[in-house]
């Protein structure tokens, strides 16, 4: 049966908008979905064209309807409560912070060229800048004829060579001053993730395994965005001075001096309050956040935030005002009693 004329281009988008779709859905059950999709907007459109109803309005509810099947023919092919615990479990796990940052780290390590600088500092040995130079040139020039005397002149014009020299010394020694204070800035981010972690009982009765994957985990994500931080200070901010003005102006090392302090103090803060934030077994965000206490009673109460581990391993307490009869944060680990209470199915992605 042939549509009338005014809805026959309405039911070709359509049904060419609905094949597009049905590539989404699995081969099995492709045909099946496509033909009832297809059947609901073949009787809808006749339906608003026998009603006299067909304006501006159906037609957007209509092509609505059609752009909704997107959507549902990606559902079809996976499952949507898989994805769904897929998006909220996969997050907060540490294999998850180290590939994002790590992924930041190559980003910047491709769009830097491979940190040219670096390997221009330090492409060859260390060259005496003491080299022979060459000889100055002294010429004679006449003043007036009134003063009877000659001015010398000097010209101590040293060899592009010796430039050269120069220049990559003092490039090798501005990244030797980066890398100290990058080691200074990760050794004090140690001390205080080791004061702190060191007045809770139960992080200090943790075994031995979960400690060192404890203190491996925050090194190699301290470590990672800090030679990220390294690198856009020391590459990055003259590849932004090239692409906007064509040079590398004289204020570039100061400018590069403070990106990288006032960079590496951030993602350093920013390590140690994650680091805090994460179970002291599994490495996982810790999450189920619930405020506990009254803020009118702190002499001899508590009140603050208290953070579970979705698998049941412990429970951190952050109180929310610091005094000296609470501890800054105390770390709680829970035995295996405490376990059913949590669901710690982990969801099937293959």
């Amino acid at each position: 049966m042939q549509a009338p004329g005014p809805i026959r281009g309405i039911l070709w988008q359509s049904s060419w908008l609905l094949r597009l779709a049905s590539v989404l859905v699995p081969r099995v059950q492709r045909s099946q979905w496509l033909q009832k999709r297809r059947t609901e907007v073949w009787h809808w459109v006749h339906f608003l064209y026998e009603s006299g109803r067909l304006n501006s309005a159906t037609r957007r509810e209509l092509a609505r309807h059609i752009f909704s099947a997107f959507p549902d023919a990606f559902w079809q092919r996976f499952d949507r409560k898989k994805v769904n615990r897929l998006i909220t479990e996969v997050p907060p796990t540490p294999r998850f912070c180290l590939g994002v940052i790590a992924a930041i780290f190559l980003t910047v390590l491709l769009a830097t060229g491979f940190v040219p600088t670096i390997r221009s500092a330090f492409s060859s040995a260390p060259q005496k800048t003491q080299e022979r130079a060459s000889p100055p040139e002294i010429s004679l020039q006449d003043r007036s004829p009134q003063q009877h005397s000659t001015v010398f002149v000097v010209d101590f014009t040293h060899s592009p060579e010796r430039a050269r020299v120069v220049a990559q010394n003092q490039e090798r020694q501005g990244v030797q001053i980066y890398l100290v204070f990058a080691g200074l800035a990760f050794f004090t981010s140690l001390v205080i993730l080791g004061f702190r972690t060191g007045r809770s009982p139960s992080a200090a009765r943790a075994e031995f395994r979960d400690k060192l994957r404890w203190w491996l985990f925050f090194g190699g994500k301290t470590m990672l965005l800090q030679a990220t931080c390294f690198l856009l200070a020391l590459d990055g901010t003259r590849r932004v001075f090239l692409a906007s003005t064509g040079e590398v102006p004289r204020y570039a090392g100061a400018v590069s001096s403070w990106f990288l302090l006032v960079s590496t103090v951030l993602v350093v803060t920013w390590s140690l309050y994650d680091q805090g934030r994460r179970c002291h077994i599994c490495l996982k965000r810790l999450s189920l956040e619930s405020y506990v206490g009254v803020p009118a009673r702190l002499l001899l109460g508590w009140w603050g935030t208290e953070l579970v581990c979705s698998e049941g391993h412990g429970m951190l307490h952050v109180p929310e005002m610091r005094a000296s009869w609470l501890e800054e944060q105390h770390w709680i680990q829970l035995d295996d009693s405490w376990k059913p209470l949590f669901n710690t199915e982990e969801a099937n992605v293959s």
